[in-house]
Formats: structure tokens, sequence, C-alpha cells
């Protein structure tokens, strides 16, 4: 699983960026490109909450669930019918990516954590996108669109959903 889906599984507060966010609702597509220049996209939803609920729903070119809650990560994978659970071991904090963020345009942020560096792109009061490089060396980038910030969001939404008889690997 690549670490982006825990980078941003958490709410958005942005104190140094100039947006507060304490939800985040958005249509995302992502692009991960390896070192041949070889790309997969996949399109989905995120909904989230401070400080650290997501839902991650991936719908293209599969079906997978991910939520995040605290340090507990489920992924949720429907054509494999099982579910993933784990405890995040990994120190991710996206508060501290973002309040960490120095400007360097008017549209364009960096920041440094856990020896990553993150390049944080907005349009006029919103999050349009974010790109790093994993450990993998693959390029990540999310692209975020249909962008809601601030607004009342259901918990039940967040909640992992494990279907019956899907299997759990923990």
């Amino acid at each position: 699983m690549h670490l982006f889906l825990l980078l941003l599984c958490t709410a958005l507060h942005l104190s140094a960026f100039p947006i507060a966010l304490e939800t985040l609702q958005a249509d995302f597509t992502q692009t991960i490109t390896d070192e041949h220049n070889q790309s997969v996209v996949y399109e989905g939803k995120l909904k989230a909450v401070k400080p650290s609920i997501a839902h991650w729903s991936y719908t293209k070119p599969i079906r997978k669930e991910i939520y995040i809650h605290n340090e507990r990560v489920v992924i949720v994978e429907p054509e494999l019918e099982q579910a993933i659970v784990r405890e995040i071991t990994e120190d991710i904090d996206i508060f501290a990516i973002l309040q960490n963020a120095k400007q360097r345009s008017s549209k364009h942020y960096e920041a440094e954590f856990n020896e990553r560096g993150y390049h944080i792109y907005i349009t006029p009061n919103t999050l349009s996108e974010i790109r790093y490089v994993d450990d993998f060396a693959n390029t990540t980038r999310i692209v975020f669109s249909n962008v809601i910030h601030n607004a009342p969001l259901d918990p039940a939404t967040l909640e992992a959903v494990i279907p019956k008889g899907f299997d759990q690997i923990r």
C-alpha cells in the first residue's frame, strides 16, 4: 500500500497555509508514475475529518475502500473479498506536513516530513494538488476536484464496513 493513502488520511488543518480545514470532501485523481515513466491512474472520492479520520473510496480502475481512524487502517478489497486491518506504525502527520509548508509562490508550497519532500498546490483558497516521491522512486500526484471545505460530515460514512464473509487479514 502506498504511503500516500496514509499521508492524506487525515483531515487538513493548514495553519501555515492560507486555508483552515476542519473537514474535507473531494474527488481525486491519483497518478503514480514509476522510474520507467509507466503510470497507473486511480480515481475516487475522499472524505476526511480533523484530526485523523478519513475514507478514501476508489472507483477506478478497481473498487477499493480505505478507512483510516487515528492509528488504524482498514482496506476493503471487494474484488478479492478481503479486508486488511492494520495499525499504522509509522508516524504520519498530514497536519505537520502542511503546517511546516513554506510558500514558494502564490500557488505552490513545499514541505519536508520524515525525510520526504512534498509539493502542495492551491488554487484560490482550495487545496488542489499534492506531489511527492515515495520510497520506491515512484512519483505520486494527487489532484483534487469538486473540493468542499468544512461542510458537516456524517461520521457513519467514515466508519469501516467489512462485508460479511470477507477474509480479514490482520
